[in-house]
């Protein structure tokens, strides 16, 4: 009997039987990367409702040009109200993407003055008393830990 090892991660891009291949393939992909880069500059919290509007302007868009083309009324009147309020709720969500980025990321509104840091003792509990003590998550956080 032959005794067969799975190999779980091969840094020359080869996977093993156990199906995580896919996984691998999928996190060395370019949507991958580009999501990391913008988690880790602080800018993905941003992008849900921004591509969202887009995505739902431009089929707002596709919507109202068929509607130039459609010659039965009932149809032309169902697609250019389908149209205007996907473009309506695209808009919206442009809006509340743009006011996230300029209220959050370049501080347009005036936030109350942080609370006084700590002293800093030698010990390692005060980062973790510091974390506990926390009210937002990190991108909230007017400094650094």
């Amino acid at each position: 009997s032959t005794t067969h090892q799975k190999v779980i991660y091969d840094p020359n891009g080869k996977m093993g039987d156990d199906g995580l291949d896919i996984q691998y393939a999928f996190e060395r992909s370019r949507i991958w990367k580009i999501k990391t880069r913008l988690q880790h500059t602080g800018w993905l919290q941003f992008a849900p409702p921004l591509v969202l509007g887009l995505l739902w302007s431009m089929v707002s868009f596709i919507l109202l040009q068929i509607t130039n083309d459609s010659g039965d009324k009932r149809f032309h009147f169902i697609l250019q109200f389908m149209g205007n309020a996907v473009g309506a709720a695209g808009g919206l969500l442009l809006l509340v993407g743009v006011c996230d980025i300029l209220i959050i990321k370049f501080h347009l509104w005036p936030f109350p003055e942080p609370p006084p840091v700590p002293k800093k003792s030698n010990q390692a509990e005060d980062v973790f008393h510091l974390m506990r003590h926390r009210r937002s998550c990190r991108s909230f956080q007017p400094r650094s830990l």
